[in-house]
């Protein structure tokens, strides 16, 4: 069965250029349009693809409009962008859109390692080129640190002061993780991770974990500002 691939975009050459590339294959049945609107739409409604690729040359906010839409439309078409160059926020935007994939051109210029992803996009798979996927892996990286942080800043406003094992723990439980996964993330004994949580709720002053999980989570939605002082203390 052949998997039917929509190449939605403003230059004729570039669209021409992977119809030919991705013709080569037996597998893939290629169809390419404008990526306006009601071209794009009549196009897909016609020839019912199974993945749609959007090239992205530079940060356009009208491709990501026209994702957007398709996605609106046809919500079971895979969305796959193939990228010239690594721009991270071009990346973060794309994935809020509910892109399904991101590839950057180097790895599409070899016609035999697109169709692989191709193949594996349909497959109900995910697709990210390694250097996107380090980026999210980075900004996961900082965020997670970030939002600790902002913990510790928390608790420090309502007069309690943890150490950074003691942190870990605390916002795992925020997280409503239980004692094995907490276990598991801070590579401890269930029995130490026992008398961290018992730890916990003296310093909160809670002796259920259910209404500690809802007090941490209640801290962290609380809009008074934090010092960097703080967490120099």
């Amino acid at each position: 069965m052949k998997i039917n691939v929509l190449i939605i975009a403003p230059n004729t050459i570039v669209r021409q250029g992977l119809l030919m590339l991705l013709d080569a294959d037996e597998g893939i049945r290629a169809h390419a349009a404008d990526p306006k609107p009601e071209s794009m739409l009549h196009e897909a409604k016609r020839f019912r693809p199974d993945i749609a690729i959007f090239p992205v040359y530079a940060y356009d906010r009208e491709v990501l409009t026209a994702v957007r839409k398709f996605q609106k439309a046809f919500p079971d078409v895979k969305i796959l962008l193939l990228l010239s160059e690594l721009d991270e926020f071009l990346v973060m935007d794309s994935l809020q859109a509910g892109v399904d994939g991101i590839l950057l051109d180097e790895n599409n210029t070899d016609e035999k390692r697109l169709v692989e992803n191709l193949r594996y996009l349909y497959e109900d798979g995910y697709v990210l080129t390694g250097k996107i996927a380090k980026l999210m892996m980075n900004n996961f990286n900082a965020m997670y640190a970030s939002e600790k942080q902002q913990l510790r800043r928390r608790l420090l406003t309502h007069g309690i002061h943890v150490s950074w094992r003691e942190l870990d723990m605390m916002y795992l439980l925020m997280k409503n993780r239980s004692n094995k996964e907490m276990a598991v993330s801070l590579d401890l004994t269930e029995k130490t991770i026992r008398d961290y949580v018992s730890m916990a709720y003296k310093k909160l002053g809670i002796n259920k974990r259910q209404e500690a999980v809802a007090f941490l989570q209640a801290v962290m939605r609380e809009t008074q500002p934090a010092t960097d002082d703080e967490d120099s203390s």
